[in-house]
């Protein structure tokens, strides 16, 4: 369930390495269930665990492409696949960006329903009021299953907002991560720029500090890594909220046969789980 799987551990050191290059895309898992929903957000702070970050207090050091252009093409292989990742890591946030904003579009469509759903709860229990006041055993019978079934209604509703709204501020999470995972890639392309220069034994190597280009990365790596903590902390809440709901909308479609409908703005009659809003 948790954005880190059990062994996996972040490096010690966010630097250019071999292995941390050879980082390829995982399966997104089935995004029908809640683990599968979790793959993404491991697959988002793991499987490139090396690549992210945003908003550090330091502006990243850069060397201009212009300084590789004496080398050859093998020679910058390492810079072509730094290049690749970061190219990676902004499809991803851009990915981010577009469940975020259908996790937005879709508490939207939930949040007018709560107040109905309150006021038909208001309307059974006069009904049953009114039925009891009548005497007649049948009537009252009616009303008082009308009463259940409204009662569920409202419950379900408000489950369903609250979460909508957990999972709203998890996908904001993953645009959070995701932009830090751009910065790293960023900061890490730079470096594999400079390690290349110096490989070559290039002169232009000398007119760049090393320390300064490990330094970017590593101040980046750690914004990304406490980023992925606090995204980890928002899913436990919300694989919560989301199971609660399904039980109620199972429990309100085994009482009356089918979910009342929502008013023709083509909202789902069936929960999704959480990191595959419909």
């Amino acid at each position: 369930m948790g954005a880190l799987a059990d062994g996996q551990r972040a490096r010690s050191s966010p630097s250019l390495s071999a292995d941390w290059m050879d980082a390829r895309d995982q399966p997104l898992g089935d995004r029908g269930t809640w683990g599968g929903a979790m793959a993404m957000r491991s697959f988002v702070g793991v499987a490139f665990a090396g690549v992210c970050a945003f908003g550090c207090a330091s502006a990243a050091p850069a060397i201009p492409d212009a300084e590789l252009d004496r080398l050859g093409e093998p020679t910058l292989a390492i810079v072509d696949r730094a290049r690749g990742s970061l190219t990676s890591a902004e499809e991803q946030r851009d990915r981010a960006v577009r469940r975020r904003d259908e996790a937005r579009r879709q508490l939207l469509v939930a949040e007018p329903a709560v107040e109905p759903a309150d006021a038909h709860l208001v309307g059974a229990r006069a009904g049953l009021d009114a039925a009891k006041a009548s005497g007649d055993p049948g009537r009252i019978d009616l009303a008082e299953r009308q009463l259940e079934r409204a009662r569920l209604f409202g419950e379900e509703e408000l489950s369903k907002r609250d979460y909508l709204r957990r999972e709203l501020r998890l996908r904001e999470g993953e645009v959070s991560l995701a932009k830090r995972r751009v910065e790293l890639a960023r900061a890490q392309l730079e470096e594999a720029k400079l390690m290349t220069l110096r490989q070559a034994h290039d002169p232009a190597a000398d007119r760049y500090d090393l320390g300064r280009f490990q330094a970017s990365v590593r101040d980046r790596w750690n914004a990304f890594v406490a980023e992925r903590e606090r995204l980890h902390g928002e899913e436990g809440p919300t694989r919560t909220a989301f199971e609660r709901w399904l039980a109620l909308r199972r429990d309100l479609v085994a009482r009356q046969g089918l979910v009342p409908a929502r008013g023709g703005d083509g909202a789902p009659t069936q929960p999704a789980a959480p990191g595959a809003l419909p």
